[in-house]
C-alpha cells in the first residue's frame, strides 16, 4: 500500500513524456539466424575420418566439392528444438536431429562392440597361484 502510493507520486514528481512517439527497439537484420543465436555452441576440431563426437554421438560430415574437413574447426550448435547443426565459419555443414539416428555414423556402444577382442591368454594354475601361459 505505502509502496503504490510512493510509486505514484514519484511518477507525478519526475515523469518527462516521450518526445517521439512508437517503438525504441530497431527491427532485426533478416540475415540473422535466430536460431543459431539462441542455441548451445561447441567448438569441435573434426577427425581424420570426417567426424565430430557430440556426447556418446559420432556425427558424420559429407564432403564439399571433393574436400575434406579433417583438422578444421567447426562449431556445433545444439539448438532448443533438438536439432545438432554443424557450421564452418557462416557455412552450414550438416544439419540432424538428435533423437533420430539421420547423420549419426556410430555411438561409443557400438564402436566397442565392433572392435575385435584380444584372446585372453590361459591361466594355469601352478602350485596354487595362476600362471599365464607364455606363447612362443
Amino acid at each position: 500500500m505505502v509502496l503504490e502510493r510512493f510509486v505514484a507520486d514519484f511518477n507525478i514528481a519526475f515523469c518527462v513524456p516521450p518526445t517521439e512517439t512508437g517503438s525504441a527497439f530497431r527491427k532485426l537484420d533478416r540475415r540473422l539466424n535466430l536460431d543459431r543465436v539462441f542455441s548451445l555452441r561447441y567448438t569441435r576440431v573434426v577427425a581424420n575420418d570426417h567426424t565430430i563426437s557430440f556426447g556418446p554421438v559420432t556425427i558424420q560430415l559429407p564432403s564439399w566439392n571433393g574436400k575434406g574437413y579433417a583438422g578444421t574447426t567447426v562449431d556445433l550448435c545444439h539448438q532448443p528444438d533438438g536439432t545438432l547443426s554443424v557450421y564452418l565459419g557462416q557455412l552450414l555443414l550438416h544439419q540432424c536431429p538428435v533423437t533420430e539416428p539421420g547423420g549419426v555414423v556410430r555411438t561409443r556402444d557400438m564402436q566397442r562392440s565392433t572392435q575385435k577382442k584380444k584372446k585372453q591368454p590361459r591361466i594355469y594354475t601352478l602350485g596354487g597361484r595362476p600362471a599365464v601361459a607364455v606363447r612362443p
